[in-house]
């Protein structure tokens, strides 16, 4: 079910027409738990004939039993003073499926505290727009140990993200952008290294930071349990010394997924690989390995980028290790965002088969925009299309 409000200036509230629709659900649905949308009105009509009746307050609008009952709800670009009002009502015993995010270019102020939601399972929140001095705690927001599946925007302190963490113990599939307040390079923080903590549910984690947060994020943490992992890496390529250190708290992984956000290069990439050592070292395991949205340049000479992707499959990195282990070969897939039109994948795929024999099976294809991009869920989505959003072979 999709409702719409009204947020103009300082009125906010929905039209009587809302409450109509929840009256009937409430006298003629009985216990079948809704779900719903509430999705900020962007047509101008109401903003000019709001004053032809009043609006039905939030604070008695989310009071109907239709509501209160729901077993999903999204808020989808509500105001901060709005949402302030929503985190205060009690209820939702019944929610299990929460999705939350602010009107587009809008910076909040206040962090919410929501109270406990005792059914809540799945939560999706884009907190990214939340700037706050001195940093509120996030890891108060929810009540997090409940949560069993998370996808998130955030703008959070390092200290925060870790406690938010470690209340996540029943986390089994996560997915977030995380942009820390810090500088990680700050040498005068006052960040302390804490002692390992071991987080036995987590099955399957998708992360894009920038290269120096991706080693943090894993920090002080074993996942000894998590089978597919995903990193993406914004503004720069991805450093192996800070893949290896997040990889290293996964011993059981199975499927690594490496997202490139800007354009790939082999001789970045492999760079001081030696100081750290072949990944078959800290993922002997390794059945699955995606490089993902590899993109072509149509300025640079074509027959470059493809042997970007020859030096990569050909780099003792990649090769080191593998021969002495008794396992089935692992599966490295190259997948290309879009290439031109001079160059074929066919073409692509050839020059992989005259670099056999590897101890591994390489392969590529094009996906438009690669395999994954972070975004955004509604509710139903959250229920409905988990797996898709996070586009993982082991589920």
């Amino acid at each position: 079910m999709r409702l719409g409000y009204v947020s103009h200036r300082s009125t906010s509230g929905f039209p009587p027409g809302r409450l109509n629709t929840l009256e009937f659900w409430s006298s003629h649905m009985g216990a079948l738990l809704p779900s719903l949308h509430f999705q900020r009105e962007r047509s101008c009509w109401f903003a000019c004939r709001e004053h032809l009746y009043e609006l039905a307050p939030f604070t008695s609008f989310f009071q109907y039993p239709a509501i209160s009952n729901a077993q999903s709800i999204t808020l989808d670009a509500f105001s901060e003073t709005d949402l302030l009002k929503i985190s205060t009502l009690a209820g939702f015993n019944n929610i299990e499926y929460l999705a939350i995010t602010g009107p587009d270019n809008r910076e909040y102020s206040t962090l919410l505290k929501f109270p406990p939601y005792p059914s809540l399972r799945r939560l999706s929140i884009d907190f990214h727009t939340w700037r706050i001095d001195p940093p509120s705690r996030f890891e108060t927001a929810f009540s997090w140990v409940t949560i069993t599946h998370l996808s998130a925007n955030l703008r959070l302190g390092r200290q925060d993200w870790r406690a938010t963490l470690h209340q996540c113990v029943n986390m089994t599939s996560c997915s977030v952008v995380l942009h820390f307040l810090e500088e990680l390079t700050d040498t005068n923080s006052t960040y302390q290294k804490a002692a390992i903590t071991f987080h036995h549910n987590l099955r399957t984690f998708s992360v894009r930071a920038d290269t120096v947060a991706l080693s943090f994020v894993f920090d002080g943490f074993v996942f000894p349990s998590l089978l597919a992992l995903r990193l993406s890496c914004l503004y720069s390529t991805a450093r192996i010394r800070d893949i290896h250190q997040a990889i290293a708290a996964t011993p059981a992984l199975k499927e690594f997924h490496l997202h490139f956000c800007v354009r790939f290069s082999a001789t970045n990439f492999l760079k001081y690989w030696q100081l750290a050592g072949p990944l078959s070292k800290f993922a002997p395991g390794l059945a699955i390995l995606v490089f993902d949205h590899i993109t072509f340049d149509v300025e640079d000479r074509t027959e470059d980028r493809t042997k970007d992707i020859l030096t990569l499959l050909h780099s003792n990195w990649l090769n080191d290790g593998w021969a002495t282990r008794e396992r089935t070969p692992m599966n490295v897939e190259i997948i290309v965002d879009e290439i031109p039109y001079s160059i074929s994948l066919s073409h692509i795929n050839r020059e992989i088969d005259n670099c056999r024999p590897l101890p591994f099976h390489p392969s590529a294809r094009i996906v438009k925009g690669g395999l994954w991009d972070w975004q955004e869920l509604n509710a139903r989505e959250l229920r409905d299309h988990w797996d898709d959003n996070l586009a993982f072979s082991m589920k």
